[in-house]
């Protein structure tokens, strides 16, 4: 709507100017507020946002084309045990994830590859305070270390920051946040895909994503007033506890508490 309004304003602006109704030096001074506040909100028009409908052929078509075959190299050689999690929920979810993961195979290793939702585009992976580089393929990120190979029973801490979700099943953005707990929206041993295409009705499958042992985590969510979650809350805006089914996340944002 201000968009609107802004370019309707350079409009009338100038076609006073041409009419003379308005002198050089008022279209200047009116003219430069306007085209700054158009150009504002059309920058702010054009980021991603998310469209929530009950159409599930985008993703249907993404899975159909995107379909893996599962083998034992998903099994992944580390463990994850603790996260650490700061979200801040505006347009799209955005995310900072610290995780305390150890090596649980009995050799070096010097890439490893974890599982997260697609539609959440990494920016940054580092580990134990270093970038490394990586690669994001479909529901899976490859990290990769060679000059620092990861030893047998050897504790690391890996950072993710990514953002983005436009999915219409799962969202995070300035009104709400869903995130269930079967979902990959952290980082995850697990690298399959999230869904699956099964029957040859072309029927989207959800591939639980659940660990299979209890794990800690941190959340700090910013934006955020009323949510549910399955920790116990520890002070405003944060929450904290032990759980063996992952991590649900459900809440809105659209008034403060008095």
């Amino acid at each position: 709507m201000i968009l609107v309004i802004s370019l309707l304003a350079v409009l009338f602006l100038v076609t006073w100017k041409k009419r003379e109704v308005i002198s050089k030096n008022q279209l200047q001074i009116s003219l430069l507020p306007m085209l700054l506040i158009f150009i504002a909100t059309t920058v702010y028009a054009i980021q991603p946002f998310q469209s929530l409908t009950d159409d599930d052929g985008k993703t249907i078509r993404y899975y159909r084309q995107h379909k893996i075959k599962e083998d034992g190299s998903l099994e992944s050689p580390v463990k994850f045990k603790k996260y650490d999690i700061a979200l801040r929920t505006k347009s799209n979810l955005n995310a900072l994830v610290k995780i305390q993961a150890v090596n649980v195979a009995n050799k070096n290793i010097q890439q490893v590859t974890v599982g997260l939702f697609h539609e959440l585009h990494v920016e940054q992976v580092k580990m134990d305070d270093e970038e490394v580089k990586f690669k994001q393929k479909n529901d899976s990120l490859t990290l990769y270390f060679k000059d620092n190979a990861w030893q047998p029973d050897d504790k690391r801490v890996l950072e993710f920051k990514y953002r983005g979700l436009q999915s219409n099943l799962y969202f995070g953005n300035a009104q709400a946040v869903y995130l269930p707990n079967y979902m990959p929206w952290l980082p995850t041993e697990d690298s399959r895909p999230a869904f699956d295409i099964v029957t040859k009705y072309h029927y989207l499958h959800r591939v639980p994503h659940q660990p299979s042992e209890r794990k800690t985590y941190k959340l700090k969510v910013d934006g955020t007033n009323k949510l549910f979650t399955n920790l116990p809350r520890n002070g405003h805006g944060n929450w904290e506890g032990v759980s063996s089914d992952g991590l649900f996340i459900f809440g809105t944002t659209f008034i403060k508490s008095r």
